[in-house]
């Protein structure tokens, strides 16, 4: 396979065939809520038939480091309103200060928020949620197999508010 380069714009990118594993380690710890969700979908269209997706997300262990004020986590951000905004919606996202279109930042995911978007895709099964497996951060195991849930829930359940 010939090499692939990376683009700010990740949902942007094209591929010629998918791919039967994907690695996303912090990746997604990192954008607004309609990037996260740009990025997820192109991760799925992305990955092949029976392929795996393997990504991390920072949840109750980081907020939690957060909320201890734990030195080193997280220093160029507003806490309380990363902190509340988790508290309040599962779902967090605060720009870096330094970040000057606000596009790049801490992104917390509980996984109550986690499982409940991923029940928007029929095709993807959850084969394993570890909290804290990679550092501070969580390791999802997905599986993709086209049609494998009926979709039963409405078209938005699991979109951020």
């Amino acid at each position: 396979m010939p090499a692939a380069y990376s683009h700010p714009a990740l949902e942007s990118l094209q591929f010629e065939t998918p791919f039967d594993l994907i690695w996303c380690g912090s990746v997604l710890t990192h954008f607004a809520p309609w990037q996260w969700q740009a990025i997820f979908d192109r991760l799925i269209e992305w990955t092949s038939e029976c392929g795996v997706i393997v990504l991390t997300t920072q949840g109750r262990f980081f907020a939690s480091a957060l909320a201890r004020r734990q030195p080193h986590v997280a220093s160029d951000v507003d806490h309380p309103a990363l902190l509340e905004e988790f508290a309040r919606t599962g779902f967090a996202y605060q720009k870096y200060f330094g970040s000057k279109d606000g596009s790049y930042g801490i992104t917390l995911n509980s996984p109550e928020w986690l499982m409940r978007m991923l029940q928007r895709h029929p095709g993807i099964i959850v084969r394993s949620f570890i909290e804290e497996a990679w550092g501070m951060q969580d390791v999802t195991i997905l599986y993709k197999s086209t049609d494998y849930f009926a979709p039963v829930l409405p078209a938005g359940a699991g979109r951020h508010p």
